[in-house]
């Protein structure tokens, strides 16, 4: 009796270990699991995802706005005078800012509640935000991130930089709002904080002592010989000048040549056949290329077209301390055709250039080298397109064409944070219903669905009443 009564104390004894092994083997995993779940809490308490699902990218901020506010060196403040019941908008677009930087300060002010403050602002309507840095003030009367990142950028630069558009020979016309005119262009550009105005260098005699950038666009007439040379003394002292030649655009060889370039007498002919799905012709080149450059480091699935085009042509020794680069190149189904006749248009061997061209070009030239490292080059900049229809009033909304012409003069204006892909207006994407369309939606969803509903659990109750 003995005997056995030990053996089962020590059987009791055996068991009550095992189960005390069993329970600390079962808190293993709990614990384990605890610790992931805290950890997994302290990251998302410190770093916030986010994902935005809408087919537009409604709740997104576009890459320049990403890019000046991490690059805001400066405290804003934006007041946003909205009723109460009608800040949502706004609160939804401000909260991306303020995600970006915290140099962005909100408040949201009701004018009903707080019309003392409402008219110190000099606010008049609902709706309205006034972006404040320093003694600087913009206001806007939208909820759209491109008026307000505008207002952003026009209150943290210092002073306006000049772009001047020469004049007299033919150019596209600024002030145009016709079809080949560059006056939507040329309100963008001013959107972006430049003033822009018109050149003739042979009537004023002088080059303008505040150009930052120099556009000739598009010139039907050649330059006189004293223009040609005022271009190349203001780059020669660090000026910075886009070209945009058409075909039948007259060209001095003799100043290209100095800087390094060869421009074609050719028209660009595309027979990938690409564009025709955007309905363009094989005389409209689409270009998906972009050799490494900041003017296009983010046109990784931007398209850019060009209107009858010319190629330019990089010499193989451009010259001391001048480096060309190709900037935007077509397919190798495209040629410089050099005798386009009646529209028609074949490649002929070592008569017409062979693919892939070069539609854009950049040119450098170091004037001054430094010699300590928190100084730069001085030099002179220069870029080259063989096309000025894709930046008019017609063609610079499609694609990637006028965000390529305003990086490329921000890039020449050396205004590096503005480069970018810019924001667009939100789409439009509300379902319009006829007055019959809307009755049917309302009979089917309030009456008709819940009917069903109600008829299939009376008739499953009475089945198994009966079950």
């Amino acid at each position: 009796m003995t005997f056995f009564g030990s053996m089962s104390s020590v059987s009791t004894a055996k068991t009550g270990a095992a189960y005390v092994n069993n329970s600390r083997k079962a808190r293993i995993p709990i614990i384990i699991f605890l610790f992931i779940l805290v950890v997994i809490n302290w990251i998302f308490d410190r770093k916030t995802f986010r994902m935005d699902l809408t087919a537009a990218g409604q709740f997104s901020l576009s890459e320049q706005t990403i890019k000046i506010l991490k690059n805001l060196k400066k405290d804003v403040k934006i007041t946003a005078f909205f009723k109460s019941n009608e800040q949502r908008g706004m609160q939804d677009l401000l909260s991306e800012y303020t995600y970006f930087s915290k140099k962005i300060k909100v408040e949201f002010i009701d004018p009903d509640k707080k019309p003392g403050i409402t008219k110190n602002y000099g606010v008049t309507q609902y709706n309205t935000t006034v972006i404040e840095c320093g003694d600087k003030s913009e206001k806007i009367t939208t909820v759209k991130e491109n008026d307000l990142t505008n207002a952003l950028i026009k209150v943290t630069r210092e002073g306006k930089k000049v772009i001047y558009f020469t004049d007299g020979h033919g150019e596209k016309d600024i002030e145009s709002g016709e079809r080949d005119g560059y006056n939507q262009i040329r309100l963008k550009i001013e959107k972006e904080n430049y003033d822009v105005k018109k050149v003739f260098i042979a009537q004023e005699g002088k080059f303008p002592d505040d150009c930052s950038v120099l556009v000739i666009n598009g010139p039907q007439k050649p330059f006189f010989p004293g223009e040609i040379d005022s271009i190349d003394t203001y780059l020669n002292d660090g000026g910075r000048v886009l070209w945009l030649l058409d075909p039948d655009s007259p060209i001095d060889k003799d100043f290209f040549d100095r800087w390094g370039v060869e421009v074609t007498n050719t028209t660009v002919i595309d027979a990938s056949g690409f564009g025709r799905f955007f309905g363009l012709s094989a005389a409209a080149p689409l270009v998906n290329r972009y050799p490494p450059h900041i003017i296009t480091e983010d046109f990784r699935n931007v398209a850019t077209f060009y209107p009858l085009a010319r190629a330019i042509v990089p010499k193989e020794n451009p010259g001391e301390d001048i480096t060309v680069s190709k900037l935007c190149e077509t397919s190798s189904n495209s040629w410089g055709e050099t005798e386009l006749k009646n529209n028609r248009a074949k490649y002929d061997e070592g008569k017409d250039l062979k693919g892939p061209l070069a539609i854009g070009v950049v040119v450098t030239k170091i004037l001054e080298r430094a010699y300590l490292p928190d100084q730069k080059d001085k030099t002179a900049q220069m870029v080259i397109f063989g096309d000025s229809d894709f930046a008019s009033n017609l063609y610079y909304g499609n694609a990637g064409n006028g965000d390529l012409f305003l990086n490329t003069i921000n890039w020449l204006a050396e205004e590096k944070d503005l480069i970018s892909i810019r924001p667009r207006d939100p789409e439009d994407r509300r379902l319009n219903l006829s007055s019959r369309q809307t009755k049917f939606v309302f009979w089917f969803t309030l009456v008709i669905m819940p009917v069903i509903v109600i008829l299939s659990g009376v008739s499953i109750y009475v089945n198994r009443r009966k079950g």
